[in-house]
């Protein structure tokens, strides 16, 4: 019922606000006539009719009587609260009441069983609205709010009665609130896990009514799968050849090299703000918030690849690099790109990758738009990556030198 909270407050607060203006227009009108003449205008402006304005009218009077009240105030800040917190400060409320009953009930003596049904009641009322909350996380935060306020609302009131009546005077025992907020949480756990058949109570001789329940659970459903979308940039990097040079090099050679290889990714990708997000081999994938950080990342790999070769490559080969970047929306459960497994943005990117040179880097358009100077101040090259136009960047000293100069190989392994 979150959603359907939500829109009835968003749909119902235009019509609010111009019922306000209108009212305040015509308050500020003359006499009859002059009241008369305005709503005709109003009508020929807005295609409504006189009978409708005066409705709005009304509907507004009575929405200023009723805020010029105490009461009014408290349901306009509850109305203002969020979903979450109006169904919790309505358990807490729930809870002090069945607390109230229970202690005048003990106090006081209940011989016609009033208690008993106020408190019958509450607890019906308590039921529903953990139902509303649709889910047992919130329902077991409101059932442990319920159980918290009865005990408190228990040990408060008889206090209070206590106060003025001494020889009422009732022991309560402060520690059971513990169990009660424990037995609360539990109680709303299990009502928010079968809210769904609690609330078809009310829709089961109702077709329509049901047709319209199950839609708002769809809307619902759909808009909790979407709270994580986000727009990720993913930057593929691999580097060309790396089964050849894993075979010709000495295996220590190879888990030394490739682990400095993967250090010195972490540490560009750093730089520019970025974030690991999965290797495979000797392929990483890494996400940047924009596609420009992302872009200038994969150049400081490929520049800096010349001075990896000569200082930390140990297996005899030069490595080179290839880079995908692209960019699009996925969806992070709980805002997490490190979750992400499963999405077209990752695929294209490492299909970007796989077409981009060794030593170059292929920026699907998508992306290139975001960089300064956009595809044409990448590169005039262009490549299609599945559909998907992209840009292929190269420095022009790897165009010009051609293949990367093979480092010296590395000494003999001396063995005793």
């Amino acid at each position: 019922m979150l959603r359907h909270d939500r829109m009835s407050e968003e749909e119902k607060a235009p019509e609010g606000a111009a019922a306000e203006a209108l009212a305040s227009r015509l308050a500020a009108a003359g006499d009859e006539e002059e009241v008369e003449e305005l709503l005709r205008r109003m009508a020929d402006e807005t295609a409504a009719s006189p009978d409708t304005l005066r409705l709005a009218l009304e509907i507004a009077d009575k929405r200023r009587a009723r805020l010029r009240t105490r009461w009014g105030r408290i349901l306009l800040q509850l109305r203002q609260m969020d979903f979450a917190t109006r169904r919790t400060v309505a358990s807490a409320f729930l809870g002090s009441l069945a607390g109230l009953t229970y202690a005048l009930g003990i106090q006081l003596g209940d011989p016609a069983g009033l208690a008993t049904i106020a408190q019958i009641a509450l607890v019906g009322l308590a039921v529903w609205n953990l139902a509303l909350t649709r889910k047992k996380e919130l329902g077991m935060l409101a059932g442990a709010a319920l159980g918290a306020s009865y005990w408190v609302g228990v040990a408060f009131f008889s206090g209070i009665i206590a106060l003025f009546q001494p020889e009422l005077r009732h022991e309560v025992d402060g520690w059971r609130i513990i169990p009660c907020f424990f037995i609360g949480g539990l109680l709303g756990y299990l009502i928010g896990l079968w809210s769904d058949r609690i609330l078809q109570l009310r829709f089961q001789h109702d077709p329509q009514k049901r047709r319209q329940f199950l839609l708002q659970q769809l809307i619902e459903l759909q808009e909790q799968l979407r709270a994580g979308e986000q727009s990720v940039t993913f930057l593929s990097v691999d580097v060309e050849g790396s089964t050849e040079i894993k075979t010709a090099a000495d295996p220590l050679a190879v888990e030394y090299s490739f682990g400095e290889y993967t250090k010195y990714v972490q540490e560009v990708t750093k730089r520019h703000g970025g974030r690991l997000h999965s290797t495979a081999g000797d392929g990483v994938l890494l996400t940047f918030e924009h596609p420009h950080q992302a872009f200038m990342a994969a150049r400081r790999l490929q520049a800096g690849m010349l001075e990896f070769n000569a200082f930390r490559n140990r297996t005899g080969e030069a490595f080179q690099v290839r880079c995908g970047i692209h960019t699009g929306t996925v969806v992070a459960p709980g805002g997490r790109t490190e979750d992400v497994n499963y999405s077209h943005v990752i695929d294209v990117a490492a299909h970007a990758q796989k077409a981009a040179p060794p030593g170059g880097i292929a920026i699907t358009e998508d992306a290139a738009v975001f960089v300064p100077g956009g595809p044409d101040g990448i590169s005039p090259t262009r490549v299609d990556v599945k559909g998907i136009g992209a840009v292929i960047w190269q420095s022009q000293a790897a165009m010009a030198a051609g293949p990367a100069e093979t480092p010296p190989p590395p000494p003999p392994v001396r063995t005793n």
